[in-house]
């Protein structure tokens, strides 16, 4: 492939192997018939990360500050998706789309939420713990964590109430948790 030519051959199989994963297995096999498709086609978002970093080393070695970035992303994506599918859950039931809120209620999606956040907090620790970034770099994504961490547990604590009647003002609650993933 022109990837090959240009980077390295575990760079190239690494970006193939991220398309026909989202295409074939996520898109295909997962999305419509498993609530875990959001944990699992996360493969698919962290492969173009590794193909990255694999690209940046001459001898196609993926070093660990590239482990580590495809770790935080693979743990921040479900509950990244999960805040953003209790806001719509409704357009996904509809589709027919099994997303855990669909399938398990919002209750239990917000203490996955939780869940999910406070492990991808203590990962980012590692970036500063093994070298791989200055402690500048870990006390602002500490501060970012401990914001989505506390969005998090405010969506968690009115989880119970998001599929009332009254769901409107408390799904807004679940965008604003979206939001504040997409901020850290």
């Amino acid at each position: 492939s022109t990837l090959a030519l240009y980077f390295n051959r575990i760079a190239s199989i690494l970006v193939l192997a991220g398309a026909l994963f989202y295409v074939f297995i996520y898109s295909v096999l997962l999305k419509y018939r498993t609530s875990w498709n959001t944990m699992i086609g996360g493969i698919a978002g962290v492969l173009p990360i590794l193909a990255g970093a694999a690209a940046s080393n001459p001898s196609g070695n993926i070093p660990l500050n590239g482990w580590l970035f495809a770790g935080i992303l693979f743990l921040w994506q479900p509950s990244h998706f999960w805040a953003l599918a209790i806001y719509v859950k409704d357009d996904y039931l509809e589709a027919k789309i099994p997303m855990l809120p669909v399938v398990f209620g919002s209750k239990l999606t917000a203490k996955a939420i939780m869940a999910s956040v406070i492990v991808t907090f203590f990962f980012a620790l590692l970036f500063p713990l093994t070298g791989q970034t200055s402690i500048v770099f870990g006390i602002i994504m500490s501060v970012f964590g401990l914001m989505l961490i506390k969005s998090s547990y405010e969506l968690y604590k009115v989880s119970d109430k998001i599929d009332s009647p009254l769901k409107d003002e408390y799904r807004k609650m679940a965008l604003s948790n979206f939001k504040v993933h997409n901020i850290y």
